[in-house]
């Protein structure tokens, strides 16, 4: 259940920065709580194939490990976007 509600805020924001890019300023490094659990938030931009690529991350750190929790939103050239999942950001080489 903890991994469904990550990755539907993740989702909320990747949405809020699709409808309002001006809202972000990139890159945010900060911590958030869902369900009373701590979460590092980043998000950043980097080029990727002469597009932009916006990543989306939440790490929960513990004793013995991290886990983290990506997904992405890849802005063409020519204005339309992709949205990528943990999984083909892993493929990347993020995180």
């Amino acid at each position: 259940m903890e991994e469904t509600l990550i990755y539907k805020y993740l989702e909320e924001l990747r949405d809020e920065y699709q409808k309002e890019e001006g809202l972000f300023s990139l890159p945010i490094d900060d911590t958030i709580s869902i369900e009373g659990k701590k979460y590092e938030r980043n998000i950043w931009s980097e080029e990727y194939q002469g597009n932009k690529l916006v990543v989306f991350k939440l790490e929960s750190k513990a004793l013995l490990g991290s886990n983290n929790y990506c997904l992405g939103l890849e802005v063409c050239n020519n204005g339309t976007s992709k949205m990528l999942t943990n999984e083909t950001l892993w493929e990347i080489g993020i995180p």
